[in-house]
């Protein structure tokens, strides 16, 4: 069984840095770490993962197969992490709710400009997450409750 422990936010933003950056001093730097601690972390991290992240040689890091599947899986943690970050800071500075739109593009570029305008002037206490996507993707992101609402165009033509 896995070791969730070791997988704390440090050592994924670490993991995210050495994967993009390809060096584990590059990495150490842009998150602030001593590099001892930085190899140490990483070490842990892919022996809570049971396998190998990256690959070691003199002129870097080479990301595994099993380091891109964790990369892919760490990007959106960190980020759901951040967003949930951004969220109670505009809650602390008096937003009183939060409403995630997905839309299409035609009715982003046609009529939400306006109407979310019009909304926010009324209702300058919530915050409103605008997401440009594809019906389909819209219909399933207010289903698995991504989106709190969906905004999209469903053409059915009329049989004659």
């Amino acid at each position: 069984m896995i070791n969730l422990s070791n997988f704390d936010i440090t050592s994924l933003r670490l993991f995210i840095a050495a994967a993009q950056e390809g060096s584990l001093t590059k990495a150490a730097d842009r998150v602030y770490i001593a590099l001892s601690a930085a190899s140490k972390r990483l070490t842990d991290l892919e022996y809570a993962a049971d396998c190998k992240l990256f690959s070691r040689h003199a002129r870097g890091l080479t990301i595994t197969p099993a380091g891109e599947a964790l990369l892919s899986h760490a990007l959106r943690v960190v980020s759901c992490i951040e967003q949930m970050a951004s969220e109670m800071d505009d809650y602390s500075c008096g937003v009183r709710g939060h409403v995630t739109v997905w839309a299409n593009a035609s009715s982003v570029i046609q009529f939400l400009p306006q109407d979310l305008s019009n909304f926010l002037k009324i209702n300058q206490e919530i915050k409103i997450g605008l997401e440009e996507r594809v019906s389909a993707d819209i219909v399933k992101a207010v289903s698995e409750h991504y989106a709190d609402i969906g905004i999209f165009a469903h053409y059915c033509p009329v049989n004659n």
